[in-house]
């Protein structure tokens, strides 16, 4: 029998450890790709791999076991992290990230933001489960920041009347207190000048001891604000933005808490998308939320191409004349909770309109079919239609039937059951609508 020898090039490799010959940056570079904790754990492989951890540029911590879900022991989790800190040998740090299920003291975090924040730091991002108040002014202070995310069940943040990040190009703000701190006679305005701001997200955020906020981002191009929580008469929200290049626009929220119907400064903004949900509560009219509604939307600048509005469940439009703006531009709508008077409204002010998105119709009454109701995008742009959430009612159908026969160049209607229907109700769905007169152009139905 024959013996298998290796090849020269593999008897050269045998036994011998690559990865441990690479120099001490280059390997804490790779180990910052690992959770703090199992970067840490490698200084037991060898004396060599020691102190190799001690060179990571990213740091996450948690106290929990990322896997099991395990709480961490407090006093445990509390040497981790000085000891890291203390043992680091990079004077730059590019990432710190720290998640805390358990409430800590505030004068911890604090200082292990200052050592962080005076190596450099440009993504920060501190998630807590519990209230936690923290130092804001190292942060403000810190302009090498890119990145800031800041989520807390609640959060205290004192800033002073002008705010200034010259490199901050993401922002994450969610369940934060924000508190001006302002002599008696100065100015109660704040202003938040971000220049280089890309994306903008504020989340159940309220600001006190200030009257006004405006938020200045020239090159913002996504905002997302959210006010599910309800606030009390002293605290404020954002009452200006001013971005010139916004792109998507999001909100979602109760109406009231915007005191400022100007909220938006978009100059000539040519907006891609915008979603509004409003939300109502027992503290405002319902005349006033449907109002607000119309007040962000003309803000819009009848520049957008897509539209997505769900309004709340418990409002009854059928009451108003919405002052709904036209949006000469506008390619695709999509409305949920709507009745068939106030989608008539929408679609009468969208001219241009090629996709039509329905999420649920409450209501389309039979006199609604006359032809005088037709608006033109049926009879010049709209090519598709899309039923969401069909339950199968008369109103539903009615609608269909009047899409089908009066969109001259309609091309595709597509029709998605509710959830948990029935499929022999479903297919009754189907042969009506199948039996519906179709215009000419007419080529595609989908369920």
């Amino acid at each position: 029998m024959h013996s298998i020898r290796g090849t020269s090039r593999e008897s050269n490799y045998e036994g011998q450890d690559i990865f441990s010959d690479l120099p001490d940056v280059i390997i804490g570079r790779i180990l910052s790709i690992l959770p703090t904790k199992e970067a840490v754990r490698t200084s037991i492989l060898s004396k060599r791999w020691r102190n190799l951890w001690k060179f990571v540029t990213k740091l996450h911590f948690q106290d929990i076991e990322p896997y099991r879900r395990n709480k961490i022991d407090k006093f445990h989790f509390l040497d981790f992290v000085y000891g890291v800190l203390f043992h680091l040998n990079n004077s730059r740090i590019q990432s710190f990230s720290l998640y805390l299920s358990e409430k800590y003291d505030p004068n911890h975090v604090n200082r292990w933001l200052a050592n962080i924040l005076n190596r450099g730091v440009t993504e920060l991002s501190i998630n807590s489960e519990k209230d936690l108040s923290i130092s804001s002014y190292s942060i403000l202070e810190s302009q090498p920041l890119e990145k800031l995310v800041l989520k807390m069940k609640l959060g205290f943040f004192t800033v002073p009347t002008f705010v200034y990040l010259s490199s901050l190009i993401f922002l994450k703000l969610s369940g934060i207190i924000v508190i001006c701190n302002t002599p008696s006679n100065d100015s109660k305005n704040l202003t938040l000048n971000f220049p280089v701001l890309r994306e903008c997200e504020i989340v159940n955020c309220s600001w006190l001891n200030v009257e006004g906020v405006t938020l200045e981002v020239p090159l913002l191009e996504v905002l997302s604000i959210k006010h599910t929580r309800s606030l009390s008469p002293d605290f404020h929200s954002i009452t200006k933005v001013c971005a010139p290049h916004l792109r998507e626009l999001s909100y979602t929220g109760h109406g009231h808490l915007l005191r400022d119907p100007t909220l938006l400064d978009l100059s000539a903004t040519h907006i891609s998308s915008a979603y509004i949900y409003p939300w109502h509560s027992k503290r405002e009219t319902e005349e006033k939320t449907v109002l607000f509604v119309c007040e962000l939307l003309k803000q819009l600048n009848n520049n957008v191409d897509c539209l997505k509005i769900r309004w709340p469940k418990d409002l009854v439009l059928a009451h108003y004349d919405l002052p709904v703006p036209t949006f000469g531009m506008l390619s695709c709508l999509e409305l949920g909770n709507v009745n068939g008077e106030i989608l008539l409204i929408f679609l009468r002010n969208t001219p241009c309109l090629k996709t039509l998105i329905l999420q649920e119709l409450w209501q389309f009454d039979e006199e609604l079919l006359n032809p005088e109701n037709v608006p033109s995008c049926f009879t010049s742009n709209l090519e598709e239609v899309k039923f969401r959430k069909i339950k199968g009612v008369q109103h539903e159908l009615r609608f269909a039937k009047f899409v089908m026969e009066y969109a001259q160049v309609l091309k595709r209607a597509s029709f998605s059951p509710k959830r948990n229907m029935h499929g022999w109700i479903f297919e009754k769905v189907k042969k009506k609508i199948l039996s519906f007169k179709r215009s000419d152009s007419f080529s595609l139905i989908e369920f």
